[in-house]
């Protein structure tokens, strides 16, 4: 079944007319795919939204990865109680990090940086086009040059949202 591309086109013309610059959106319904924008590509520009432009998904990717985590809980695969440090050995600091829970990271509680702090020069994005590996992004997060930057708080006795805990596969 094909997506209703005029439906979602006017949706997209919708968001420009709030204000928004450009968007971009890609919809999978089985092998079909359409792909609509709408905008510029930039502030003040006359170049078009690229249809097949790039970009990311965003945090509601969050909720599939917990999903999925939880699913293999359920499995037997692996446990709420099991370290980051059993499944990602020397990627989370030390002191502390080794006590990172799979309920912690799924809880925002284990205490981790916030990991796209470590990306924003001012308000501009750094190397907004380079792709980083989940683990380049951790390890930007964790260490200063040679030094293990501190968690945050004990893991497991508070709670701070943090993106960081989401990305730590290999």
């Amino acid at each position: 079944m094909v997506p209703d591309g005029t439906a979602l086109q006017a949706a997209l013309e919708r968001v420009t007319a709030t204000g928004a610059v450009g968007v971009v959106a890609e919809v999978r319904q089985g092998d079909a795919v359409w792909r609509g924008s709408s905008g510029t590509s930039s502030l003040n520009g006359r170049q078009p939204a690229p249809v097949d432009g790039r970009f990311r998904a965003g945090s509601v990717t969050e909720t599939f990865t917990a999903t999925v985590v939880l699913q293999l809980v359920g499995e037997g695969w692996l446990r709420l109680s099991d370290t980051a440090e059993r499944w990602l050995p020397g990627l989370v600091p030390s002191p502390g990090g080794e006590r990172i829970t799979v309920r912690d990271l799924l809880q925002h509680a284990s205490g981790l940086p916030e990991y796209t702090d470590g990306l924003l020069d001012g308000d501009a994005l750094r190397d907004r086009f380079r792709t980083w590996t989940p683990a380049e992004l951790v390890r930007r997060t964790v260490k200063d040059g040679d030094r293990d930057r501190p968690l945050l708080f004990p893991p497991g006795t508070d709670h701070h949202y943090s993106n960081t805990g989401y990305i730590g596969s290999a």
